[in-house]
Formats: structure tokens, sequence, C-alpha cells
């Protein structure tokens, strides 16, 4: 089968090292990744290595996003890269293998995850621009602020409804009334 071809390519040290981050990832973010990942992670491992000694450094991705967004997984990319170091690897990849593990756990595709991204990025500046604020990243409102756009942006790709809360429109009606500003940053 392809998945074992794929495999006889492959150094053992990169499957092995690719496994070590997946079990190290799944305790650190309590999750279970799908099957897929150990061969995908691999692959992607084995690839950016041979680039890497050929002398092709791959263009970043995202990588601004990725820091900001998923700052777990982007660590558990460091660490990973850390522990792939013996067999040589540039800094960069920590965003690469952090979004494996965003996509293994989240059931999107890459372009699905670069759409994400990107409008929560745009969003975030909306708001900045629009209030004239600086969003603190390190801060739990941040978090959650990006915690409820990506759920925001995971609803609206997967095409379901957003779940009526009883009182919202009390509480919108509220809002809308001492908050115009903020009323005229969501339409925007």
């Amino acid at each position: 089968s392809g998945v074992l071809t794929l495999f006889e390519e492959i150094q053992f040290e990169v499957i092995e090292t690719s496994q070590k981050i997946i079990d190290y990832a799944q305790e650190k973010l309590n999750v279970k990744f799908n099957v897929n990942l150990l061969m995908s992670l691999s692959d992607h491992i084995n690839f950016a290595l041979i680039q890497y000694r050929q002398g092709n450094h791959v263009p970043k991705l995202v990588n601004e996003e990725v820091k900001r967004f998923y700052k777990e997984e982007y660590h558990i990319g460091e660490i990973a890269v850390q522990m792939i170091n013996q067999i040589l690897f540039p800094k960069d990849e920590a965003t690469a293998i952090a979004f494996h593990l965003i996509t293994a756990t989240e059931n999107k595709s890459n372009h699905q995850m670069m759409i994400i991204m990107k409008a929560v990025s745009d969003i975030v500046k909306i708001v900045e621009d629009y209030l004239n604020v600086s969003l603190h990243e390190d801060t739990i409102a941040y978090s959650r602020f990006v915690i409820h756009l990506k759920f925001l942006f995971k609803t609206v790709l997967s095409k379901q409804n957003v779940p009526e809360v009883a009182g919202m429109d009390f509480i919108f009606t509220q809002i809308k009334s001492e908050y115009k500003n903020v009323i005229e940053c969501v339409k925007k």
C-alpha cells in the first residue's frame, strides 16, 4: 500500500521522532489526534529535512498567525524542532509542525485553517483600528475573544446554524444603547 511505501522511504529516526512529538503533544494539549497524523507528520519532517539539506528554505507559513492564535501548538512545534535538531532543522519548522497538530485535532483542511487564521487576524485588526485600542495577546480576554472567533468561523465554514442562546436579544439591545461605537465596529 501507499502507506508502507511512504514509510519505507523515511528514516526510522524520523518516524520515531514524529511519534515522540505526537505523544508529547497529546499529553500537553490533552487531545487525541487522528490516526493519519503519524504518517503526515513523518512525511512532512522527512520532506523538510531533504529540502533543508539541499539548501532550499521553504517560505514561512503564516508564522505570525500561528504564533498568535495557536500558542500552545506553536510552543510544541518549537519543542519538536529541538527534538529533531540532532537531524538538523530550521527554526521556521515550529510553525509547520504546529499546523499539522492543529489540522489533526480540528479535522480541518490546511486551506480551511488558513481561512480561519486570516479571518481572525483581519477581525483583530478591525477591532484595534476601529476602537483605537491595542489588544494584548497575553490576556485572558484576548484568548477568549480569539477562541470565540475561531468557533464562529468553524461554524460558518461547516455551514451549521449558530445555536440560539436565551436572552441574547435583550443583552444585544442593552449593548446597542450603551456602546454605539462597539456596535458600529461589529457591523464593520
